[in-house]
């Protein structure tokens, strides 16, 4: 994203602070909800509460699609960015996939070592 955002000069640092602000408002925007509602599960349950459970799905679902997106976008850029240090990865079209859901699974398994 740095690379795409360069030709952009200090246009790009404005992008990133709109784009920070707007993370901040939402924290705090879960916040207050959670302080408001301490029995509801989330985002879920706070958008069944307020539009109703057809809304609440297709909010919720439009999330989980997101996050498989941002995944793998994530998995496509940490492979690239490793490209450069390892240039193997460049030798055959099943290494980087292979790489990226090695590195996935991983991760995966550290963060459960370190939850119990």
């Amino acid at each position: 994203m740095p690379a795409a955002l360069a030709p952009y000069g200090l246009n790009a640092l404005t992008g990133w602070l709109i784009t920070v602000i707007g993370c901040a408002f939402l924290a705090v925007t879960l916040s207050n909800l959670a302080r408001a509602f301490p029995k509801d599960d989330g985002p879920y349950s706070y958008t069944k509460r307020a539009f109703g459970d057809g809304v609440a799905f297709t909010v919720m679902w439009c999330y989980w699609v997101s996050t498989w997106v941002t995944n793998a976008t994530i998995a496509v850029g940490v492979v690239g960015y490793l490209t450069v240090f390892i240039p193997a990865l460049n030798n055959s079209p099943w290494l980087p996939p292979v790489t990226a859901l090695s590195l996935s699974s991983t991760r995966k398994c550290v963060s459960a070592i370190w939850i119990e």
